[in-house]
């Protein structure tokens, strides 16, 4: 999962032409549910990217202090947590050496008294004793403590995420379709995972892509790539591997620290003519891995979509045939453009079958989508793009209040927080500015997911959010909420006193 998520940062870095559609500074997280099967213990490499299970305490079996239908929010936090700079807490088996203010763990410094820190369930409305413990750590019953909180909204002061690019006009498109003056280079994107204590070292397949300007070297460290051609060794390039921080395994050996010694490693370096061996030296210089592949690069063409399609129903399959001269096998991925080709997304990886379903929900709409598949040997990379375009319909969006619960009673002018759970594939993290609220009593209310209002007519208010794509695609939900008539001032008392 990891690797994956590591392939769509680096392709949002390169500065190879067409971009995704987020931005290259955006963090990562991938879930996978946990159904009893193979349980994914989440990892974190602390930057970008980051992944964990998910899953319900009350199906699984564990997590079972839990007591909502998901482990994947707190889960989900505390790798989250690593990819915004927070190291573990280090109580209940989890690994680290960063100063924890409070004992044992727990999110107050005290249980008792003035000073007590008490977690808070705004949604909820739920109340978390100060015996509770920080999501940074391995223990139960998790929250964020003060010292988490504060640490996490420096590090994203400190670190804003850029915005994505904007599709381009019909001209842009226009000039941007002359003849390129100057040919690319090749990058080389080489990933892997080492193990200073196992047998768990692995080499991903590399890829090589078409670049405008040389990547940067990456980060000096202790071990080091070895890129060789027939003749010798071609370039070497010093690299640091970046450690990974693991989340809570619930079927780790009790009062044990069974943390995996990993550390995974991406890096992006010209590509030397020639070039067909890869190998990782540790920094005794031993060999630590290696794959070498044929002198020819792979052959691939794209079978379907290839242009004219209107795809259909929930899922859209992508075929394609490849070849290599030299016998190696093949890894594949396929990335996807709504806009004829300005943006890239990748929505497949690692493939080795040379086919895959994708579900439509994923994909947003456009009359003019391509499809790209690429094939790896190992080093050497091709690719193969739809002929012309093809169009994906757009998607209803999805709507559901989720706060306040229907029935509440309020009181004139009480501001009332509204919110809704809201998505539309297109409209991505845009779509606040399509959520509109109105009252049947008071009119509009204003857009967004979450929004304050006051309400001042006493009755009953059937409250409506709306989410209008602007193509046709329309979803809405409702509640009735009651607004209690106003009191009344209490009557003046005479009260006579006696004086003696």
């Amino acid at each position: 999962m990891n690797n994956y998520l590591m392939l769509l940062y680096i392709k949002a870095l390169l500065p190879w032409g067409p971009k995704p559609s987020y931005p290259a500074s955006a963090n990562h997280y991938g879930l996978v549910i946990y159904d009893n099967g193979g349980f994914m213990r989440g990892c974190s490499p602390g930057a970008i990217r980051s992944s964990g299970p998910t899953g319900d305490p009350n199906i699984s079996m564990i997590f079972q202090w839990d007591q909502d239908d998901s482990f994947g929010d707190w889960y989900g936090g505390h790798e989250m947590g690593h990819t915004l700079g927070r190291p573990h807490a280090p109580f209940c088996k989890a690994k680290g050496t960063a100063a924890y203010p409070y004992p044992n763990g727990k999110i107050s410094p005290t249980e008792v008294g003035s000073v007590a820190l008490y977690g808070f369930d705004i949604e909820t409305k739920a109340i978390y004793p100060p015996t509770w413990t920080d999501v940074m750590s391995y223990c139960d019953y998790e929250w964020l403590s003060d010292f988490t909180y504060e640490a996490l909204m420096d590090y994203l002061q400190n670190n804003p995420v850029t915005q994505a690019a904007s599709p381009p006009s019909q001209e842009t498109r226009q000039e941007s379709a002359a003849p390129a003056q100057t040919q690319p280079a090749q990058a080389l994107l080489v990933s892997g995972i080492i193990d200073a204590s196992g047998d768990g070292s692995k080499l991903n397949p590399a890829w090589t892509f078409p670049v405008f300007t040389a990547p940067p070297r990456p980060e000096p460290g202790p071990y080091v790539l070895s890129l060789r051609g027939p003749r010798g060794e071609l370039a070497r390039y010093a690299f640091q591997p970046e450690s990974l921080h693991f989340g809570p395994d619930p079927f780790g050996p009790p009062g044990e620290d069974d943390t995996p010694d990993l550390a995974i490693f991406s890096v992006v370096i010209p590509y030397p003519t020639g070039a067909n061996r890869i190998d990782i030296l540790a920094p005794d210089g031993s060999l630590v891995l290696s794959n070498q592949v044929g002198s020819h690069p792979p052959t691939i063409t794209l079978l379907s979509p290839n242009g004219g399609e209107t795809i259909s129903g929930d899922s859209l399959t992508v075929s394609w045939t490849a070849s290599d001269p030299d016998g190696d096998p093949l890894s594949y991925m396929v990335d996807y453009s709504p806009d004829g080709g300005f943006t890239w997304d990748t929505v497949a990886a690692f493939l080795t079958d040379t086919q895959v379903t994708i579900p439509t929900e994923n994909l947003p709409s456009g009359e003019n989508a391509r499809i790209r598949v690429w094939a790896t040997d190992g080093i050497h990379t091709a690719s193969d793009t739809s002929d012309a375009a093809f169009t994906v319909p757009n998607h209803t969006p999805t709507v559901e209040v989720i706060a306040p619960d229907a029935g509440t009673l309020f009181t004139p002018h009480q501001t009332i927080t509204l919110k809704a759970d809201a998505y539309d594939v297109e409209s991505g993290s845009d779509i606040d500015a399509i959520v509109r609220w109105t009252s049947d009593q008071e009119g509009f209310l204003g857009y967004g997911r979450e929004l304050p209002v006051t309400l001042t007519r006493p009755g009953q208010h059937h409250i409506t959010v709306e989410v209008d794509d602007g193509m046709g695609g329309v979803a809405t939900d409702s509640i009735v909420l009651t607004v209690l008539e106003a009191p009344l001032a209490p009557p003046d008392v005479f009260l006579p006193m006696l004086l003696r």
